[in-house]
């Protein structure tokens, strides 16, 4: 292995892989399709145990994990309505960002208002339901304005 040598090692020898040094479990949709599947359901999860009821299927089912702008934007504004006009599934976008004069401070205020706002939505208001999913959000992020780490800002909510 090239990371144990002790001799100089070009740049590609660190990348190549030998033989059982692979990943476990596989991680190839395409040849591995019969036992991997990208399939992402979102949204609140009945009990398994429970009998068949219309609740079991108000979850949203995205064939891979990475979405295009058309379904992210479709994500952030429909709310998924049942039969009877009440709301199944919805999402509030949070945004992420906060100003580039504010430092350290400025960074820990954000995430304590996006945790704030995070749970306010779950939870609902007085008389309203909570929504069932959350978009955390750069796209505010500009000269004055900087994002957070996305993985920062998704461990703290």
């Amino acid at each position: 292995l090239a990371v144990l040598s002790e001799k100089p090692r070009q740049v590609n020898d660190y990348f190549k892989q030998l033989f059982a040094q692979v990943t476990n479990p596989p991680i190839d949709p395409i040849r591995e399709e019969i036992v991997m599947s990208l399939v992402c359901p979102v949204g609140p999860e009945q009990n398994l145990l429970a009998p068949n009821s219309p609740q079991h299927c108000e979850r949203l089912v995205v064939r891979h994990p990475i979405l295009t702008l058309e379904e992210m934007q479709t994500l952030k504004n429909k709310k998924f309505q049942r039969a009877d006009g009440s709301v199944a599934f919805s999402t509030q976008v949070i945004d992420t960002t906060f100003a580039v004069g504010s430092g350290p401070d400025g960074m820990l205020q954000a995430l304590e208002r996006i945790c704030d706002e995070a749970a306010d939505a779950i939870q609902g208001g007085l008389g309203e339901e909570g929504v069932q999913g959350i978009v955390l959000s750069d796209q505010l992020a500009g000269p004055d304005r900087m994002a957070l780490p996305s993985l920062v800002a998704v461990g703290a909510v």
